[in-house]
């Protein structure tokens, strides 16, 4: 006998059939929302995460361009360091990844030494401040130079004292 032509069997697989189907769509409709709560808490958050990365970028190449700038700088006689300094520009290749970038620097002059500043500012969101490099300019410029202390040629015993090392006081020795 076939089950489809008796009634009761129809009736029996007709129920089976439309009973899950409530159920699925409830839920595919719960997934569909879920999925949605989700998607719209993840895509603002990977946004985010997609400006802080070009941000720290940015910083990175900023700060390699005030570093290699500093070192140029630092390498020149003073004459010529500050024709440099009059002369100062940012590079094409970080011109073109920071947009209106402007390089600047000072010579501050202390009582025993000079320090040298660069700053760089570009365009960027909520107007942070610049970011700076500093460097010290013939830090102590009036120091003699070091010279290592001469050993003596008094000792009262047969072995020497290693180099940088006090001698041992003995009740001799002491005042």
């Amino acid at each position: 006998m076939n089950p489809t032509t008796h009634p009761s069997a129809a009736r029996s697989l007709q129920q089976r059939t439309t009973a899950p189907r409530g159920v699925v769509l409830l839920e595919t409709v719960v997934a569909c929302v879920l999925v949605l709560a989700l998607i719209s808490v993840a895509a603002p958050m990977v946004v985010r995460a997609g400006r802080i990365w070009k941000q720290t970028r940015h910083f990175q190449i900023a700060t390699d361009e005030l570093s290699g700038q500093l070192d140029r700088l630092l390498a020149l006689p003073a004459a010529q360091r500050q024709l440099a300094i009059d002369q100062l520009q940012v590079s094409n290749e970080i011109a073109d990844v920071l947009h209106d970038a402007s390089l600047q620097a000072t010579i501050i002059k202390h009582e025993q030494s000079t320090q040298l500043q660069l700053s760089i500012d570009w365009q960027r969101i909520g107007d942070p401040p610049p970011v700076r490099l500093v460097a010290w300019i013939d830090p102590l410029p009036d120091a003699p130079p070091e010279t290592p202390p001469e050993p003596s040629s008094e000792t009262d015993s047969d072995e020497a004292t290693p180099a940088g090392s006090e001698p041992e006081q003995t009740q001799e020795n002491a005042p």
